[in-house]
């Protein structure tokens, strides 16, 4: 299975390792990521934890009507996921409560969302921008449902915590008012459904003390009146209410059965011990699973073969929450952590894991340490954060509707640099960019400000190009294109000197005459840099190569055998490389300690697991300490201007950026 951390583009030192391609490019890389697990290690607690994205159990999954859109409800946010890549497309915030149900509308271009903060939602799915919102009076919205013309909703309200009782009601969509109270108080209910042309409505309950009872009631539209009753305990049903799923108590056999409510017809039974259960398209067919709940069981409803779908051995969670794409391909399930499993029916294969969190692809500590700003994968609501680390509390941020590559702050702290498709600057607290870089690639990782703030440079696929931050317009360039070009760039504290990485060397360009002066060989991509203090040193990391081969069938991303990384330093004045030492397989971060007598690098041993933060004498490379020794920090990392945090993306879901306090 596809790990959360092969789901996304994976970072180092604030930049992706396709950072110099361009976005499409990447995206289309990611169906290459590697499905091997990552290996456990023993992880040293974070001092703080911001936080960003699922964070526990998934308590709803939907598909949208076309099936290429997955949304996913857990806390308070609900995740738009492009399924056939596995990429997040937004992140749905405004709700102040636990989300517990959802539901797109017929046409898909709207997403409902119901909360514990007694309010219902109206989502444009092509935005991710609230369009509307419902206020019930002291209910949580328990289950929801559009009309099939998309200009009604139903709701079914209950308490907080567990089903307690609470109003069925009908809503107008357009308006946002209230249409007519079809139950005052509805204990128990589990779903709530329109038939096929709209004209009725039905609400079915689960009830009882020592045995479960249900009943299905069904209402005229029009006019609210009962026009029906069914005794059953409703496990499932399919939006028109022609397929339903009974569970015990809803009929003579103690199992779960199938009922065509149409024509009565005879349907499959489906086992005693079920867990959750969604039909697929016209109800031909449903998936359920089955106790201990760790598989997905596809079977037809009348009857025939039944395949399994199988999680992860020795999974420690099991299915809670299914859904199907409308057209039957897509299988969603999630269990009572943050991860979403993507199954492809047909093929009865695992493609993708989601992780409630896309992955993040820049941190940037500002000069004084206070602020830190993580930059996401994902577009939308969230792709950038800024996090005030005094109250670890989130700030004000501008909305960017794509994933993000890299970030920095100005050297005074007032604005903040972007980097996507271009590069924007933007004014701390302000949504509208104020200026934009453009170069001639299509995507643009790894700014960095001049120390007086004047200048911005940055890696165009390979070329670093500098602009004046005053006028926009580019001042110069270097370097040569190169797709796989993954480097860090750096100016020295007197800003005349910049110097980025190439696939096998390191340079220093002269920018005042405008030549490299001077370029060593490193073996392997340079994937992070930091002048000394007081500019005499320079520090660069590297990280292995990484080539797809074919696996099982399947085409994955692996290190190229042989290479190793490291971390090294060189003396500007006399040109001669001090030292270097070897750091496992990637680099993903170096700095200098203010005095200038240790060089901290993040680094691993192994691509797929953690790594650590380790303390060399920045005179001879001797390893003077490993202040933290098993750490996420393979992702994008960062160490702050001061040395005393060290910030990482984490490899497990959920959690926007971790801090180390390092000294």
């Amino acid at each position: 299975m596809l790990e959360h951390s092969s789901v996304r583009l994976r970072a180092i030192a604030g930049c992706v390792i396709f950072a110099s391609v361009s976005v499409a490019f990447a995206q289309s890389v990611i169906g290459v990521i590697s499905q091997r697990k990552a290996r456990p290690a023993e992880e040293i607690a974070a001092d703080v934890d911001l936080q960003s994205g699922h964070v526990g159990r998934i308590a709803a999954l939907a598909f949208s009507p076309v099936g290429n859109v997955l949304a996913s409800a857990g806390d308070k946010t609900v995740q738009l996921w492009d399924v056939a890549q596995g990429l997040q497309l937004f992140c749905l915030r405004g709700h102040s409560g636990t989300v517990r149900s959802i539901a797109f509308s017929a046409d898909g271009r709207h997403l409902a969302s119901g909360s514990n903060d007694h309010t219902v939602r109206i989502w444009a799915v092509g935005t991710g921008k609230s369009v509307a919102m419902l206020k019930m009076q002291a209910e949580s919205i328990v289950q929801l449902a559009f009309s099939p013309d998309g200009s009604a909703l139903v709701t079914a309200g209950g308490a907080a915590q567990g089903e307690g009782e609470g109003p069925v009601t009908l809503w107008d969509v357009a308006t946002g008012q209230e249409i007519r109270t079809l139950e005052a108080k509805a204990a128990g209910v589990t779903h709530v459904f329109f038939c096929a042309d709209g004209a009725r409505v039905s609400v079915a309950d689960r009830y009882g003390d020592m045995e479960d009872r249900g009943s299905i009631r069904t209402y005229d539209r029009a006019t609210g009146q009962l026009v029906g009753t069914r005794a059953a305990v409703v496990k499932a049903a399919t939006d028109d209410g022609s397929w339903i799923a009974l569970g015990p108590g809803g009929g003579e056999q103690p199992g779960v059965v199938i009922v065509n409510s149409q024509d009565n017809g005879p349907g499959a039974k489906v086992g005693e011990k079920v867990g959750p259960v969604v039909f697929g398209p016209g109800g031909g067919w449903l998936a359920y699973s089955p106790y201990p709940y760790r598989t997905a069981t596809v079977q037809r409803s009348r009857a025939g073969d039944a395949h399994s779908l199988n999680g992860e051995a020795g999974t420690p969670w099991h299915f809670e929450t299914l859904a199907v794409s409308d057209e039957g391909r897509w299988l969603a399930s999630a269990g009572n952590g943050p991860n979403i499993e993507i199954w492809d029916v047909p093929a009865g294969r695992l493609i993708h894991t989601l992780s409630g969190q896309f992955g993040v692809n820049a941190l940037a500590f500002d000069a004084a340490g206070k602020r830190l700003a993580v930059g996401s994968g994902g577009g939308g609501e969230g792709a950038l954060r800024f996090w005030n680390l005094r109250t670890q509390a989130a700030m004000p941020t501008p909305r960017f509707d794509r994933g993000l590559v890299g970030a920095a702050f100005s050297p005074d702290g007032k604005s903040v640099a972007v980097a996507s498709r271009s590069l924007e600057l933007f004014a701390v607290g302000s949504d509208v960019p104020v200026r934009e870089f453009r170069c001639a690639s299509d995507v643009v990782i790894s700014p960095v400000f001049s120390p007086d703030g004047k200048l911005i440079a940055g890696n165009c696929r390979g070329v670093v190009t500098v602009w004046s931050v005053e006028t926009g317009a580019e001042v110069l360039h270097f370097g040569e294109p190169n797709i796989l070009n993954a480097t860090s760039v750096a100016f020295s504290p007197n800003g005349r000197l910049l110097a980025t990485g190439g696939l096998q060397d390191l340079r220093v360009y002269d920018l005042a005459a405008r030549r490299v002066a001077v370029t060593w060989p490193t073996a392997a991509p340079v994937s992070a840099i930091a002048f000394s203090g007081d500019g005499r040193l320079i520090a660069a990391g590297t990280r292995v190569q990484l080539r797809g081969q074919l696996t099982d069938g399947s085409m994955v991303l692996a290190p190229v055998p042989g290479q190793s990384a490291a971390v090294a330093v060189w003396d500007l004045a006399s040109g001669q490389r001090a030292w270097w030492a070897p750091a496992g397989q990637w680099v993903s971060a170096v700095a200098f300690s203010p005095e200038g007598r240790f060089t901290l690098a993040s680094s691993g041993e192994d691509w797929e697991s953690t790594g650590s933060v380790r303390m060399f004498n920045a005179a001879n490379g001797l390893l003077v300490g490993t202040p933290l020794a098993k750490v996420d920090s393979h992702s994008a990392a960062a160490f702050s201007p001061d040395g005393e945090w060290f910030a990482a993306a984490p490899q497990q879901g959920g959690i926007g950026a971790r801090l180390w306090k390092i000294r």
